[in-house]
């Protein structure tokens, strides 16, 4: 049986990566810093009839704590990382502490893991999914500290593909748009105008097209093939895509 961590996994589209992983026949650990989450987690997954799932509480900001975790006998073998733990910041204006917290979690946080999952996932020649953002692609305004934090994620993997595939481990980047999860609509109300105009869509649909991609052992996956072609559209023409924005907000009357 293959065994595989996701990151962020009591919660949101780690958790549904878990329900998708444990319906393939992977034995699951999930990892999160909220013990009580995380056993919750579990227990909903052992109500639902899923049993190869366990959990271990540890930091993806700490390295001692991952380092610690690793060490503790969980992990005899390791195939795949599901790493989705992030954070979002949004407002008006940037603040050097939503900054320090973003690019600490989700830039510091994925280089961290990749440092203690590469060597269990070199021996299994497996493979780490990474959950990036839109916004590690475009600018769009409000987003700021997370956008920031989200494309040094996007450099630092697109760097560390060509180290890992040296060592036969596969790494794909995934983009999803907005998703239905807690980390979201717990900040719903403080989120950007802009938010309204992208279609919010349910994790279950979106990790279905995800799985198949990394599956595949493709580098990248978006949630549609529209999705890719607009947002490699407006990387090369920022200046139109940001136009085109503003006057879809324009149209609905948001500020």
């Amino acid at each position: 049986m293959k065994t595989a961590l996701i990151t962020g996994g009591s919660s949101g589209i780690g958790l549904s990566f878990a329900v998708k992983l444990l319906r393939e026949g992977y034995q699951v650990v999930l990892l999160s810093r909220d013990g009580q989450k995380l056993q919750s987690a579990v227990e909903n997954l052992n109500q639902q009839g899923f049993y190869n799932v366990s959990y271990v509480k540890a930091d993806v900001r700490d390295l001692a704590s991952l380092q610690a975790a690793f060490s503790s006998g969980t992990f005899n073998g390791l195939d795949l990382v599901i790493h989705s733990a992030g954070i979002l910041r949004v407002g008006d204006k940037a603040t050097m502490q939503s900054f320090h917290d973003c690019m600490e979690t989700n830039m510091q946080g994925t280089q961290n893991v990749l440092e203690v999952v590469t060597p269990l996932l070199q021996k299994s020649k497996g493979r780490i999914a990474v959950l990036c953002s839109i916004a590690g692609l475009i600018n769009f305004p409000g987003y700021a500290d997370y956008g920031a934090s989200k494309k040094a994620q996007r450099l630092l993997c697109e760097e560390a593909r060509h180290e890992l595939e040296w060592k036969g481990v596969g790494l794909t980047m995934v983009y999803p748009s907005t998703i239905r999860t807690p980390m979201v609509t717990n900040i719903q109300d403080q989120l950007p105008p802009i938010a309204r105009l992208i279609p919010w869509l349910e994790a279950d649909r979106v990790v279905e097209t995800f799985y198949t991609d990394i599956r595949k052992g493709r580098k990248e996956s978006y949630v549609s093939f529209a999705d890719r072609v607009t947002y490699k559209v407006a990387m090369m023409a920022p200046k139109a895509f940001l136009f085109l924005i503003k006057g879809g907000m324009k149209l609905k009357g948001l500020k």
